[in-house]
């Protein structure tokens, strides 16, 4: 899905076939957003574009946050990072093998609080994976998920 431009609004709104109130009507109907019919055409288009970008905004705060909500809860289910060890939680999230070294990275970061500072957990995934390789007992998938032998 792309945003609407000002412009792309502007050529909604400056349509010669309607009318103040029916172009008040549509935006109403396809964009829920509420203007007075009494402003001009160019009113209309800053009205609608700021209420559009408030919505865009509102949208991808919530998504952020739906993310964020999701990776807590998923991690949650390796165990409480504050009752394991790093290495642990990290094996723990290999075994249920659902995870790429990716996730695992972000899935760490995120309940161990490194993007607080900023860093990356790379290193400390990289250091039992790199372990668990030399014992033979990682497995990576063609996906790249990784899975204990």
């Amino acid at each position: 899905m792309q945003a609407l431009t000002r412009d792309d609004i502007a050529h909604i709104i400056n349509s010669p076939l309607l009318n103040n109130a029916e172009i008040v009507g549509v935006i109403k109907e396809e964009l829920r957003v509420d203007i007075d019919p009494d402003l001009t055409r160019e009113e209309m288009v800053e009205a609608v574009f700021e209420a559009y970008q408030v919505a865009l905004e509102e949208v991808a705060i919530k998504t952020r946050e739906a993310k964020q909500e999701t990776k807590r809860v998923e991690a949650k289910k390796a165990g409480k990072p504050e009752k394991v060890s790093r290495k642990q939680f990290i094996i723990n999230l290999i075994e249920e093998g659902k995870y790429t070294k990716e996730s695992i990275v972000d899935l760490v970061s995120e309940e161990y609080g490194y993007g607080i500072t900023g860093k990356k957990p790379t290193t400390r995934v990289g250091r039992v994976l790199r372990e668990l390789n030399g014992e033979d007992k990682l497995q990576v998938l063609a996906d790249g998920i990784l899975r204990i032998k």
